[in-house]
């Protein structure tokens, strides 16, 4: 027996979009703020931690530091927001993707 796929469009939008995963990960980002510092390669493999339950490879960790500063910049782009706002939330986009991430939503 083999279970068919049932991951809905709806489904996938309310992980990426709803109330409930945004307040997780704006939690989980405050989290790996207050635990691991302003390092920012530490926010990365504590989240990893705390979403998947191990460290990030070395290309995981290298594309999430350009995803944070990215975001980041973005963030700063879009509204002029305090360099220390855009971090915070860029760490939490960043949280939200882990999130999102089949590893962390499906069991092996």
């Amino acid at each position: 027996e083999q279970r068919a796929v049932s991951t809905t469009g709806p489904q996938a939008l309310t992980f990426l979009n709803g109330v409930f995963m945004h307040e997780s990960a704006g939690r989980m980002a405050d989290r790996v703020r207050d635990e691991a510092g302003r390092d920012q390669e530490q926010q990365v493999v504590l989240a990893f931690r705390l979403a998947l339950a191990r460290d990030p490879g070395p290309g995981e960790l290298d594309a999430s530091l350009g995803f944070l500063a990215a975001q980041a910049a973005q963030v700063v782009s879009d509204s002029q927001s305090d360099p220390a706002v855009a971090r915070q939330r860029a760490l939490a986009a960043f949280c939200l993707v882990l999130l999102n991430t089949n590893e962390f939503t499906y069991t092996r």
